[in-house]
């Protein structure tokens, strides 16, 4: 049996969207636990380059949010609880006006936000972020059972496409079908090949994706293709747009 994991975090494979996001020291970039993603404190770093001015380096750390919350099929207005912790608090009134054009393009409500002053930031910084977004609904629930179905933690990913599959709306059907894959290739990575999961998968995603890709599947799982089911599976989640 395959150990069910409390929390995960993203040290897998999450580069082909972050670039040149990651960790200044030994902790995760973010952590999902149950309906909550926990990102670690962005500071207005590009790379190992830090932007030099308050704007630049405020813009930098929300752009390295959106980017890690993308990652996950996650969006900032997922973000219910915010820090923010700078130098220069005494330019809060410009922090504010950067802060609410940012958000304004994803929602009309903002999250719950902290304003701290400090004495000073990693590496120099004047601004550091940290937030916490909530998994509200089945984009959400479907947009993390993807990355931790790239990311080959199957477990992890049954349990949030079955959540969005049980919220009966948009992703009924895709959350389904890849709760019923996930389960497959919990039983391969215990070696064994369910070949009925694999077949009850691939009716249901019929109707998402090509007859070729169809094809494809079907000839994968009658040979009990491991690596190639997924690679079609990874396929067609790349595919999908959450939205």
């Amino acid at each position: 049996m395959v150990e069910k994991k409390k929390g995960v975090s993203c040290e897998k494979n999450e580069q082909s969207f972050l670039g040149n996001i990651k960790p200044l020291g030994p902790y995760s970039l973010f952590r999902i636990e149950d309906n909550f993603v926990f990102l670690a404190g962005q500071i207005g770093v590009d790379g190992e380059v830090l932007k030099e001015t308050l704007e630049e380096q405020l813009e930098q750390a929300l752009k390295n949010i959106y980017r890690i919350l993308v990652s996950i099929g996650l969006t900032p207005a997922d973000i219910v609880k915010a820090t923010i912790f700078t130098t220069r608090i005494d330019q809060a009134q410009k922090i504010n006006a950067i802060w609410e054009s940012f958000f304004r393009k994803y929602s009309d409500v903002f999250p719950a936000r902290t304003f701290v002053g400090v004495s000073a930031l990693p590496r120099g910084a004047v601004i550091e972020i940290d937030v916490i977004a909530h998994l509200k609904d089945e984009r959400a629930l479907f947009g993390v059972g993807k990355h931790f179905f790239l990311t080959k933690d199957f477990l992890k990913s049954h349990e949030y496409f079955e959540r969005a599959w049980r919220k009966k709306g948009k992703y009924n059907e895709l959350g389904k079908a890849f709760a019923i894959l996930s389960a497959g290739f919990i039983k391969l990575q215990e070696g064994k090949f369910q070949k009925t999961l694999f077949t009850k998968a691939t009716e249901l995603l019929k109707n998402f994706v090509s007859k070729d890709k169809i094809k494809s599947f079907k000839d994968a799982v009658s040979k009990g293709d491991k690596e190639k089911l997924f690679d079609l599976s990874s396929a067609i989640l790349e595919e999908i747009k959450i939205s």
